[in-house]
């Protein structure tokens, strides 16, 4: 048989296998409306399932001589075939999903008044659409018939007529396909996958597409190639080595793409981008990968980036080890080495202004900021200026502008009319305001303080998920949640108060070269207002820390309430409420009187700018008004000094409080300083991976040396699989105390081991060391680099966040695979988690329908929206390319049932 004359036959089996196929798809999708679950679907399904083993052999022969077709020179022929293939593919997905559903119990239809529920509304239109699709097979399977008659005389260009008369006419088993391939050539019929827009999901969560989970059996005996490891640990300033191993027959070439991708650390600034061609020669079962680690002298939290397996050539990537994670250690202190051997020794005993000035360098060093920062100083000046034209101006207005002097006239910025240059200063006055205005929008929009907040609160998580257990241990998380949403903007905040005070004192130097520069006789005005204020705050400054409250006395009553909540069954059950009260009154009572002090001292200071001023305008009226009288100093600068006066004093204010803020993050830093600096376990994961990594390499090794016929013989045809887990020598002392010692254990992959013993033996210890959250006090732990853990405890942890995140919490892409959505269902089933079941099936149709609804409106120009009765009397209503400007809000009968 010539290469024409089976592409012939082959399209005539497919269109017959069409043709029976038809009913049974109907049958699964009116499944899909009934109440419950019944067992005519399965059966159903079953039947399916044989026909769709036929429809795969007619579509594999049909790839095979697509290429022989069309290099034969019937493009017509070749035609057919593309469109067969890609009605194939059609078929496929749908039968996918039909499967899908038809395990999910639906609710049972009903029928509601118009504008009670859009949900029902809809469903009321499924069900007339999925009548009309019945009457249309009808016609699909005319025309198959059709097709099937001209596939025998020959005729392919009639073939490919009908081909496209059966799309169109076949009924679709997806709810969320509105639109047949090759009809309207819409995205509904160009997508092969569906994906839900995060704009249509409530609450704002983000989920995988919704695909078909087909699977290409070509690729079953393909080689693997993957990482290793799924996380791998760096130290700065290395030659960083990541391996990918090649699982299978090890036979012929194979290659794939790789490349890095940023994290949380950034290429160029923690490593630097590499991406290449990995090539395995036959035989070779490992490759290496090399990334430079950049040094940075600035601190940093745990870093991490990506580095991924793609594109592969001969070969195919793991399902999860095509990706994996590098972390960087950061062996630096925070906020800077300058101060590591004290924080090492005693963070109390650090110059608390010195470390606070290594902070301010540690937080301008980051990308954006210095930049910023220096823009805000620079403009913050703008206000200083304004400043400056104001008292210039009033100067300006009484000695020149009312002075009405012979030799005040030259001095008119509009000459011989004062009426009109005052109206330009009083122009001048309303205009400039504007210009600090946008200068005040456009800070905002700098946001400099934003991105330090976001800097710290950031640190502060990723030190903190890097923490070892026992620094876990020496936090709580009141503290936690202290450092990532008070202190963390406190300290933010300091840096807007070092650029605060940097505008303070540009104002001061302006305000006394204004004053001595108006009348030199100031001088010792501009000399004696600063000594009395720098006395005066020396000396409130050292009575400052007697009456300030001490930090201790805030702690207990956050971590008192803390335990309460966290205790309070306990509490209840032994009738220790009021006792906890009590306790809890004492604690505050403490709280609050200690505030009292402090409450004093601030109002004292504040009396004290405000006496400031008053004394040495009274001074200044009392020996310069002769002067005024005589004529012999301006009126103008007279009145101009004395509003001096006022700015200086309240210019100190603002300066000694925007000092005192500064000084109150002094503690906050070092509480911040003791927190990043607390010991985590990555050095710890760092020798684990390194020491897994190096023995699956030697055991590889050697197992490569075996002839295949015998690894096949225990392993399939994978002889990494053949690597036990093995315990060597394990012990565990803690506080002293021998749990146990000299543990050797060799256990085969696959197999199924419980551990026994009494409480306190050791046997989550034992665990904890097999994933890696413990090391051992002796031995060690050997454990393929490439196998994946999870510790599963008998502690419940639900996350905020909908059903399918929870269940999908561990692989969130996996929602995205039927065969995985499958299986989520079958274990709940088998669990008897029947509430939590219905949860994820509910969810699972919201964000189907979410999805045919918006396909649905995209699409109305040029797909059928079916409307009618709700019964078999149903009409097909062709839009012709205009949407109508409103959608029929009810479709269907008039006898409608209310239920409750």
């Amino acid at each position: 048989m010539d290469v024409q004359s089976e592409a012939r036959s082959l399209l005539s089996a497919w269109l017959r296998h069409e043709e029976e196929a038809a009913d049974l798809r109907i049958v699964a999708t009116s499944a899909l409306r009934s109440e419950g679950y019944s067992e005519a679907p399965k059966m159903n399904l079953a039947k399916e399932d044989a026909k769709w083993n036929a429809y795969k052999t007619v579509e594999n022969r049909l790839r095979a001589v697509r290429l022989d077709v069309g290099s034969s020179g019937s493009s017509a022929l070749a035609e057919d075939v593309d469109v067969a293939l890609r009605l194939l593919a059609q078929r496929r997905r749908e039968q996918c999903e039909a499967k899908a559903m038809a395990r999910a119990p639906r609710a049972p239809t009903r029928s509601v008044p118009a504008g009670s529920d859009p949900a029902l509304r809809m469903e009321v239109r499924h069900q007339a659409r999925e009548a009309a699709r019945q009457r249309a097979s009808k016609a699909g399977r005319a025309a198959s018939g059709g097709a099937r008659r001209s596939g025998r005389s020959g005729r392919s260009a009639s073939s490919a007529s009908a081909l496209e008369t059966a799309a169109a006419a076949t009924p679709q088993c997806s709810p969320l396909t509105l639109c047949a391939m090759g009809v309207c050539s819409g995205k509904a019929a160009q997508s092969k996958s569906r994906e839900v827009k995060p704009k249509e999901l409530k609450h704002g969560y983000l989920y995988a597409p919704l695909h078909d989970g087909s699977f290409d059996e070509e690729n079953a005996n393909l080689d693997i190639l993957q990482f290793t490891s799924a996380i791998f640990v760096a130290d700065e300033a290395e030659e960083f080595i990541v391996s990918v191993m090649r699982l299978g027959q090890l036979e012929g070439e194979v290659r794939c793409h790789y490349r890095t991708e940023e994290g949380s650390g950034k290429a160029g600034n923690r490593y630097e981008h590499v991406e290449g061609d990995l090539i395995f020669p036959s035989g070779e079962f490992e490759r290496s990968i090399r990334i430079p680690i950049i040094e940075s002298p600035l601190w940093s939290a745990t870093m991490e980036f990506k580095v991924l397996l793609e594109h592969p050539i001969g070969c195919q990537l793991g399902k999860y080890l095509k990706i994996c994670r590098v972390k960087v250690i950061d062996r630096d202190s925070f906020p800077s080495s300058f101060y590591a051997q004290e924080i090492e020794e005693d963070v109390e005993s650090i110059n608390q202004t010195g470390l606070f000035i290594e902070y301010v360098k540690l937080i301008l060093e980051q990308p954006g900021n210095t930049w910023r920062f220096l823009i805000t100083v620079i403009f913050d000046q703008l206000k200083n200026i304004y400043v400056w034209f104001t008292l210039k101006a009033s100067v300006y207005m009484v000695n020149v502008v009312f002075g009405h002097s012979a030799d005040s006239e030259d001095e008119l910025l509009i000459p011989e009319d004062p009426a009109k240059t005052a109206q330009v200063l009083g122009l001048m006055y309303v205009l400039l305001p504007l210009l600090l205005h946008i200068w005040k929008v456009t800070k905002m929009k700098l946001d400099l303080n934003g991105r330090c907040k976001l800097y710290l609160q950031s640190s502060v998580m990723r030190k903190y998920m890097n923490f070892s257990e026992e620094s876990r241990l020496e936090v709580t998380q009141p503290e936690v949640v202290s450092f990532v949403m008070q202190k963390s903007e406190q300290l933010a905040g300091s840096i807007s108060e070092v650029s605060s005070l940097l505008e303070t004192l540009g104002k001061l130097v302006m305000l006394n070269y204004f004053a001595v520069s108006s009348n030199p006789a100031m001088t010792w005005a501009v000399i004696t207002m600063p000594a009395v204020m720098i006395l005066w705050s020396l000396l409130r400054d050292s009575g400052y820390i007697c009456v300030k409250p001490p930090e201790p006395s805030k702690k207990p009553i956050t971590n008192f309430v803390s335990q309460i909540c966290d205790n309070y069954t306990i509490i209840a059950y032994y009738f220790q409420r009021p006792a906890m009260n009590e306790k809890f009154a004492a604690r505050a009572t403490k709280f609050n009187d200690d505030g009292i002090p402090e409450a004093v001292y601030k109002m004292n200071s504040e009396f004290f700018f405000d006496w400031l001023a008053p004394l040495f305008v009274g001074l200044y009226i009392a020996f310069y008004s002769p002067l005024v009288l005589a004529k012999e100093l301006p009126l103008g600068t007279f009145l101009a000094t004395i509003s001096v006066f006022k700015e200086v004093s309240s210019n100190f204010e603002d300066g000694y409080a925007g000092l005192k803020k500064v000084i109150s993050c002094f503690e906050p830093l070092v509480d911040l300083t003791v927190f990043l600096n607390r010991p985590t376990d990555v050095p710890l994961l760092k020798q684990f991976v390194d020491i897994r990594v190096a023995e699956t390499h030697k055991c590889r090794k050697k197992l490569m040396a075996l002839p295949m016929a015998l690894a096949t013989e225990e392993a399939g045809t994978v002889r990494t699989d053949l690597i036990p887990i093995r315990l060597e020598n394990i012990g565990l002392t803690l506080k002293g105390k021998t749990i146990f010692q000299d543990v050797n254990l060799s256990v085969s992959q696959g197999k199924l081991v419980a551990l026994t013993g009494p409480a306190g033996s050791g046997k989550s210890k034992l665990l904890k060391m097999l994933v890696g959250d413990a090391s051992p006090s002796s031995g060690q732990v050997l454990i393929p680099s490439h196998l994946r853990f999870v510790l599963v405890t008998h502690q419940v942890f639900v996350m905020s966040s909908t059903p399918l995140q929870n269940l999908f919490f561990g692989d969130p892409a996996a929602l995205g695979i039927a065969e995985e959505r499958h299986r989520m269902l079958w274990i709940l089933e088998k669990l008897k988690m029947n509430n939590t079941r219905q949860l994820a099936e509910l969810e699972l149709s919201l964000l189907q329908e979410t999805e045919w609804e918006n396909e649905e409106e995209e699409h109305w120009g040029c797909c059928p929206l079916v409307a009618g009765d709700g019964g078999d009397g149903c009409e097909v209503i062709d839009f012709c390319e205009e949407k109508p400007e409103e959608k029929p809000e009810r479709v269907g009968s008039e006898d409608w049932q209310d239920e409750d």
